[in-house]
């Protein structure tokens, strides 16, 4: 079976969610025994550079890649703004990729081309006029219902009222999805569970992400040892994490008072706003922007903080941590889309009281937490690796390819 997967974005370095899913959904199709091919977008926002890309991959799924400037400007906004066009997804056409598109759909016969994100809907007549290959999208999160959330945290009220207003269009593009694709792919039950409630005929699927993984490594850590490692992982340039990071500081931290020599907060990302920068006093909290390795990072770290307060998906960093056997802390919102089984597995807090008390029960707690960590990996192995998630997209393109209609 051949498969066209087409990319938003340059998924390497794969630092932050929305990369390591384009990732994952790629080895799970290549650990089914698909025959992959990868066309994406290089986005000016982005710092993706094609050298970047490991060489494996690369030749696996003949890799390739065009530039984007799709960089958000206000004339752009206000533009769309007055036309009542979607300006988010509208920034996510261009020309010479679908010109491209189509060579390759002359090119080659496709079982599958697998549209990676909503916004790149744009493209669907373009399969649909040069392929009969089926079209599927697959979805990491319900974008309107994200982006009504972040709308609604917005302190400036011309802002707030844009992004409402790019919220109800991008519901709407949701809504008539179902009438230009033939199957929706979901990260989530809840998210499959919307695709399905608003109407749609179509076969809907939750498959979860996979991710590599890891034997929990314990080289090098002091088991006991009195302090406890928190950290948070993340890039800051996408809003719910930014936000969640900022609730953290101003609203949980100030209810804690076990820290000192017995607590250590490590928070990372690229693009680390200012105003958590100042919270770094390399005693108990330290704050820094991107880091250059994520494995060094996470070595001597015991206790992920999940302080999520709106999005959709999974939160792959919490599979991340448990494959590693790390412990999590997480908002209701970031336990979200998990499987249930995965869900059992970390602490939930219902708000920043539940937080704060939850984080100050676990410090001094490690080698409890830590003795867990194989139980973790396991569970995880079962429901997020490549294998078993790649026979359920292979089950889910039979039955697809299967049904003439």
């Amino acid at each position: 079976m051949k498969i066209l997967q087409l990319y938003y974005k340059v998924p390497f370095p794969a630092r932050d969610g929305g990369a390591i899913a384009l990732i994952s959904g790629t080895k799970c199709l290549l650990a089914a025994g698909f025959n992959v091919k990868i066309l994406a977008m290089n986005q000016s926002t982005d710092d993706a550079i094609t050298i970047e890309i490991p060489k494996d991959f690369g030749q696996l799924t003949k890799f390739e890649c065009l530039n984007l400037d799709n960089r958000v400007t206000v004339g752009g906004a206000l533009l769309a703004f007055v036309r009542n066009k979607d300006y988010f997804s509208s920034r996510f056409f261009l020309k010479m990729f679908d010109v491209r598109l189509k060579q390759l759909l002359e090119q080659e016969n496709f079982d599958i081309v697998q549209i990676e994100h909503l916004n790149l809907h744009h493209y669907i007549a373009t399969v649909r006029r040069y392929s009969k290959a089926k079209i599927v999208l697959r979805s990491q999160n319900i974008e309107h219902l994200l982006w009504k959330k972040i709308a609604c945290g917005k302190s400036n009220l011309l802002l707030r009222i844009w992004l409402g207003h790019e919220a109800k269009k991008l519901k709407r593009l949701e809504e008539n999805i179902s009438a230009s694709v033939n199957g929706i792919i979901a990260i989530s039950h809840e998210d499959a569970n919307y695709f399905r409630q608003i109407g749609n005929k179509i076969p809907v699927a939750a498959i979860s992400v996979g991710i590599d993984f890891k034997l929990p490594n314990s080289e090098g850590k002091q088991t006991d040892s009195r302090t406890t490692n928190f950290y948070h992982l993340g890039s800051m340039d996408w809003q719910p994490n930014q936000e969640g990071a900022k609730w953290f500081f101003n609203t949980v931290v100030p209810l804690m008072n076990s820290k000192g020599n017995c607590s250590r907060f490590h928070f990372a990302g690229k693009k680390m706003p200012a105003e958590l920068m100042k919270w770094n006093d390399e005693k108990v909290y330290f704050i820094q922007g991107q880091i250059e390795s994520v494995d060094e990072f996470l070595a001597d770290k015991d206790i992920l903080i999940v302080p999520v307060l709106s999005g959709g998906g999974v939160r792959i960093k919490i599979l991340e941590a448990l494959a590693n056997g790390k412990s999590v802390i997480s908002t209701t919102e970031g336990a979200k889309g998990l499987p249930l089984e995965v869900r059992n597995l970390i602490q939930i807090a219902q708000d920043q009281f539940e937080m704060a008390r939850m984080i100050e029960e676990s410090i001094g707690s490690v080698n409890a937490y830590r003795e867990r960590a194989i139980n973790y990996s396991n569970v995880i192995q079962r429901h997020c690796g490549f294998s078993e998630l790649g026979s359920k997209f292979k089950s889910f393109y039979s039955g697809l390819l299967s049904n003439d209609n």
